[in-house]
């Protein structure tokens, strides 16, 4: 997914580790990158951990994005 992010919106690798759990973007801004074959819950909580599909308006160097995340698939419509 990280890399997903990177070709279509210029965002990074910010912290984690990619394999288990991190995050792309930045202070500003977080895309949650859960690996959730490896890791079941959101920790603290009970909470499954399961790809949902979802739209944003994201702004990264100036540039507004339209995307949505579908099917582990992230389409871009700027």
């Amino acid at each position: 997914m990280n890399n997903q992010l990177q070709e279509k919106f210029g965002t990074k690798f910010w912290k984690g580790d990619p394999l288990r759990f991190g995050t792309s973007g930045s202070q500003e801004g977080l895309f949650l990158l859960p690996n959730y074959n490896l890791k079941d819950f959101w920790f603290p909580t009970s909470i499954k951990i399961k790809p949902e599909p979802f739209s944003a308006t994201i702004n990264n160097n100036d540039q507004i994005f339209y995307l949505e995340y579908k099917n582990e698939e992230i389409k871009n419509y700027s």
